[in-house]
């Protein structure tokens, strides 16, 4: 064990490599590092030792494979008594743990057998239900219901009544005028028109206007044109149109021509 430490230590020394270098860069303890090259391999159990001096050789450049042969050559004639020792204590540990296993083991059967029937009966109580569903939902399929069928009366269809309104008015401006309309003598509402707006209005019997330009607007009574009003400086001071036409026209002056 000697001769392997010592040659350990003089290829280190060869490296010019210091122990704590060498700790340092392989996080190996310094006082491992100590025992091993002064061949006292038992400070710890050997495969740990024979770790570290794998490490250490490596760490040196050595030839691993073979710094590790001559190592476990330093053991082949010592029997293995750690092994044994490991052997022995397990094989104790199993002779005695093995009455408790089975004691223990004795006493979860119960719980075990318990268990398993819970499981059963569940089981069973499951499938019972789902077959139960099953016939209540084939039987349910079977009961058909008539139905009753009652003859709908039909209704001739009539073509509805057209709405006849005696007087349509259409409006287009061809200026900015102002008018106030009264249809059928309803509230009279105001309107102020740009060139090209359009509106039409529809009356049972009459429309009333006041127009502000006289040829402000162009008028279509039932369809049918009408002729301008008034003159450029003339005001529709009030009109009325019906069914037959133009009826009580009454113009002025504007107010700025007076």
């Amino acid at each position: 064990m000697e001769s392997f430490a010592q040659e350990l230590k003089n290829f280190r020394e060869g490296k010019k490599l210091t122990l704590k270098e060498i700790s340092d860069k392989t996080k190996i303890n310094i006082k491992f590092l100590k025992k091993i090259e002064s061949g006292e391999f038992d400070f710890l159990p050997r495969p740990y030792v024979k770790a570290f001096i794998k490490t250490y050789a490596k760490y040196l450049g050595m030839d691993v494979k073979e710094t590790m042969m001559k190592f476990d050559n330093l053991f082949k004639t010592e029997p293995d008594s750690e092994e044994k020792e490991e052997e022995t204590t397990s094989e104790k540990e199993i002779i005695e743990k093995e009455p408790f296993l089975k004691e223990k083991n004795r006493k979860l059967m119960p719980v075990i057998l318990i268990v398993v029937a819970v499981v059963i009966i569940f089981s069973l109580q499951t499938y019972f239900r789902k077959k139960e569903n099953n016939q209540l939902e084939i039987k349910t399929h079977e009961i058909v219901t008539p139905l009753k069928t009652e003859k709908i009366p039909q209704v001739e269809n009539k073509p509805e009544e057209t709405k006849f309104t005696p007087v349509t008015l259409e409006c287009k401006a061809l200026e900015i005028t102002w008018l106030r309309v009264s249809v059928d003598g309803d509230s009279a509402k105001e309107y102020t028109f740009y060139k090209d707006d359009k509106k039409v209005w529809k009356a049972k019997e009459f429309i009333e206007m006041r127009i502000g330009k006289a040829k402000g607007l162009e008028f279509y009574l039932n369809g049918a044109k009408i002729d301008s009003l008034g003159s450029k400086n003339q005001l529709v001071w009030y009109v009325r149109f019906t069914k037959n036409g133009i009826e009580n026209l009454q113009l002025r002056k504007r107010p700025e021509q007076q």
